[in-house]
């Protein structure tokens, strides 16, 4: 019920209970992933639904934030990204320049059904390529 009220429209962060706030947009220099909070993608639930590489990527791999103002700028030729909008990203390389970073190192799904699809793509060409 929870997933139909708010399928198709941008979230807030704190929308859904149980989900930890996210921090506030970090501009400048992102610390290293030891030296910041991570909000993972993961939830309580996921060892009962998902694989458990799945589990793995979503605990492990990947952190939910807010687009900054170098986020914005930096997707000029691709698919526009509003301040604040809420992504996920791989949490190893995030602190790098963006020149930097492999491929797919971060992603803005339009809604919840396009995590998935999101996450599946920074899997099969982020994560192969990603040296942090």
């Amino acid at each position: 019920e929870i997933l139909k009220a708010i399928q198709g429209r941008q979230l807030t962060p704190g929308e859904i209970s149980g989900i930890p706030p996210l921090p506030p947009c970090q501009e400048g220099p992102l610390p290293h992933y030891s030296q910041r909070t991570i909000v993972p993608l993961s939830t309580d639930e996921d060892e009962n639904w998902l694989s458990e590489f799945l589990c793995f990527v979503r605990s492990d791999l990947i952190e939910i934030f807010r687009a900054s103002r170098e986020d914005v700028a930096s997707r000029i030729n691709s698919k526009k990204v509003a301040y604040s909008q809420v992504g996920i990203r791989c949490r190893y390389c995030a602190h790098l320049a963006h020149s930097e970073r492999a491929s797919r190192s971060s992603s803005f799904p339009s809604s919840l059904s396009r995590i998935y699809q999101s996450l599946t793509m920074m899997i099969r060409d982020h994560f192969v390529r990603c040296n942090a």
